[in-house]
């Protein structure tokens, strides 16, 4: 078996999830956001791949602000996908398809939520 993450591995991201993250803190937690956001951008970047809501849950502790973080996360991600969609980084396509001919199983595993991914 053959495991990749989403964005930034096998579809371009572009900055797109650091972005839409620190978007999100910005406007729910500004005063916060102003003292720690080299900390919070680094520990985004160490946990990419992982639950978005989880790792909003593991900086602001309480759920209800992280949920409203991961809700304002997603809404500033679908804001800033190209007006085509999503797009493949180069290869990945060539790559999943010869795996899969050589008869690894290839699964994708990504932080975002499938209503989210739905909607990408």
């Amino acid at each position: 078996m053959v495991a990749f993450d989403v964005a930034g591995t096998t579809v371009r991201d572009d900055g797109s999830v650091i972005s839409a993250f620190e978007t999100a803190l910005a406007i729910t937690e500004p005063q916060l956001w102003k003292s720690r956001s080299e900390e919070w951008i680094r520990y985004a970047l160490d946990t990419m791949g992982r639950s978005k809501i989880q790792v909003f849950t593991e900086l602001l502790v309480d759920k209800e602000r992280a949920r409203a973080a991961n809700e304002e996360f997603e809404r500033a991600y679908l804001a800033q996908l190209p007006a085509g969609g999503i797009c493949p980084i180069e290869g990945a396509e060539e790559t999943i398809t010869k795996l899969r001919e050589e008869g690894a199983v290839v699964v994708l595993t990504t932080g975002f939520n499938q209503t989210l991914l739905m909607q990408s």
